[in-house]
């Protein structure tokens, strides 16, 4: 009898926790779901908002003929547009690691030179610009990416005039992009070098003089 009490006991204690388990583990699952939906909405809305302000930046308004030719091949152009960030994400990091790299080899420099007495004001003064044209470039560089995005993500079907904005604004984003490299290129070469030669020149001058 005690046997069969206490086995009662037991099964009294064991099946209300089972019983309440499933129903802990199902109301967390409805918040994880709920968490996604709310983020997916805003993702949503963000990118909504973000096409309909490159509609009105670039006048996007498409004939039908247009309409119906984009609606044709926008899904393969986004299945390519795929490919191309998977290269980007792929290849621009070495490119955004070479600038860096060149900008603390030159703070590097900087404090080698100021060791040896060498006036080092417009280095310094140059290497603030040069650390101002790498920011930029790594801003723009997250707004093409964000350009990318919004191009892969929205329904080109649904939305013709939108992709064609998602579009434009990526062509926008991408051709920034490149002045950036070229501006930090054309600085690195047209400014610092010179200065650089300028130091090389004046520490030769020193030792020869020594």
């Amino acid at each position: 009898m005690r046997q069969k009490l206490k086995y009662l006991v037991a099964l009294g204690l064991i099946v209300p926790v089972m019983a309440f388990g499933p129903i802990v583990l199902a109301h967390e699952g409805e918040e994880q779901t709920e968490t996604a939906n709310q983020s997916d909405t805003e993702k949503q809305k963000t990118l909504t908002e973000r096409i309909e302000k490159n509609k009105d930046q670039f006048k996007i308004k498409l004939r039908a003929a247009e309409i119906l030719a984009l609606k044709g091949k926008c899904g393969s152009a986004q299945t390519k547009v795929k490919t191309h960030i998977e290269n980007v994400s792929a290849n621009v990091p070495a490119r955004v690691k070479a600038y860096q790299n060149l900008y603390e080899h030159l703070n590097n420099l900087v404090a080698r030179l100021e060791a040896k007495d060498v006036d080092t004001t417009t280095l310094k003064e140059q290497l603030e610009t040069l650390d101002q044209k790498i920011h930029a470039f790594d801003d723009d560089l997250e707004t093409y990416k964000q350009s990318l995005g919004d191009l892969k993500d929205i329904n080109c079907v649904a939305d013709p005039d939108g992709f064609k904005a998602a579009l434009e604004a990526a062509r926008a984003d991408r051709q920034a992009l490149t002045e950036d490299m070229a501006a930090i290129k054309a600085y690195v070469k047209d400014t610092i070098k010179p200065t650089l030669q300028q130091i090389r020149d004046q520490l030769k001058t020193q030792e020869e003089s020594n």
